[in-house]
């Protein structure tokens, strides 16, 4: 019996009577404890299939967001990401784990200057524990071009240490376009494309306010 429940059957029992005797004593601890172990060994089952239900529909989560999801350690180097977030960048999945997010697709302004990793907000997000969201923020390909995106970073945190952050971020660049079409409109002829007669307005005020100094 013991020879058994050491290759991990734990359905064994000794098969003796629990009676005052000695071997019943023995055999009563014996078969109590075999219980407890099968008992034990069923929750453990069940709370692994629970963590992997959970797993799977988390991941199920991440694959079918359409907003791009990523997560970065304190280090700042991506721990994991979703399919939408590598298709913006312009990667697979497997090409960015690993890699630090600010110097792979942060690391330059809209202008094509140096974006300095301390004033990064994800950055910011781990050293001060708190969210941050912000727009019209300029985020790099792989080829090269450059994207606008709103974006939301979370920190994670282990009690009361930041372990990392999550950041969200949405492609803006539909939204930029058609801002800058509307901006356009409401200042040029749309037959012509000349300024109309509000920005020649607005030039003229400025010459008088200049020429009054």
């Amino acid at each position: 019996v013991a020879k058994r429940m050491g290759q991990h059957d734990l359905t064994v029992r000794s098969g003796l009577p629990h009676d005052d005797e000695e071997m019943g004593q023995l055999a009563s601890s014996f078969d109590e404890m075999a219980d407890n172990l099968e008992e034990w060994q069923k929750h453990a089952l069940q709370s692994r299939h629970e963590i992997e239900k959970l797993g799977y529909r988390n991941q199920l989560i991440l694959d079918l967001a359409g907003e791009g999801i990523c997560g970065v350690d304190r280090e700042g180097l991506i721990t994991f990401v979703n399919p939408a977030a590598a298709a913006m960048l312009g990667y697979r999945v497997d090409e960015l784990l690993g890699l630090p997010l600010h110097q792979t697709v942060h690391c330059k302004k809209a202008d094509g200057t140096l974006n300095p990793h301390e004033s990064c907000p994800m950055h910011v997000a781990i050293e001060d524990g708190l969210s941050h969201y912000g727009s019209d923020e300029m985020l790099w390909r792989k080829d090269g071009s450059g994207f606008y995106v709103d974006y939301t970073l979370i920190p994670m945190k282990e009690g009361e240490k930041v372990i990392g952050a999550v950041v969200t971020f949405r492609d803006i660049t539909e939204r930029k376009s058609h801002e800058e079409q509307l901006a356009h409109q409401a200042t040029h002829d749309s037959l012509t494309g000349l300024a109309n007669r509000t920005i020649l307005n607005d030039r003229i005020g400025l010459l008088i306010e200049r020429a009054a100094r």
